[in-house]
C-alpha cells in the first residue's frame, strides 16, 4: 500500500521512461505543513510497514538520501527513527547548557547530561 508521504513526482513529465535515479519508483518526497508532520506523526505511531522517504529528500544528511537515489525506509519505527534525526526533540533543561539543537534519543541527552559540565 503506497504511503501518503510520497506522492507522484509532479514536476517529471509523465512521458518520461527513465525512472531510474528513482530505483524505478515515480514517487518522490513531499513537502509536509505542520498538520500534515503531525497526521505523519500519528500515523507511525501504530506498528506496521510502508514506504517512507524523508521529506527533506536530496538535502538530507542524516540518511535518508544515499548514492544519489531515496532510501526507503520500510518500517515505521525505522522511518520514525530517522525523522528524529532531524527533528531532535529531546533537549537539555540544565542551567548553562550551551545545546540549543537537541538530541535525537533520549540516551544520548541521558548520556550528554551525565558527561557534559554544566
Amino acid at each position: 500500500m503506497p504511503s501518503r508521504w510520497s506522492s507522484p513526482d509532479s514536476s517529471r513529465s509523465s512521458s518520461t521512461s527513465d525512472e531510474s535515479e528513482y530505483n524505478g519508483d515515480t514517487h518522490q518526497h513531499v513537502e509536509l505543513s505542520g498538520d500534515d508532520y503531525q497526521s505523519l506523526r500519528v500515523e507511525l505511531s501504530r506498528r506496521g510497514i510502508g514506504n517512507y522517504k524523508c521529506p527533506h529528500s536530496k538535502t538530507c544528511k542524516k540518511g535518508g538520501w544515499k548514492d544519489g537515489d531515496f532510501v526507503v525506509f520500510k518500517q515505521n519505527s525505522a522511518f520514525k527513527a530517522h525523522l528524529q534525526k532531524h527533528e531532535k526533540p529531546f533537549k537539555c533543561d540544565l542551567p548553562g547548557c550551551n545545546n540549543r539543537s537537541g538530541f535525537a534519543r533520549l540516551d544520548q541527552l541521558q548520556r550528554h547530561k551525565q558527561k557534559v559540565q554544566h
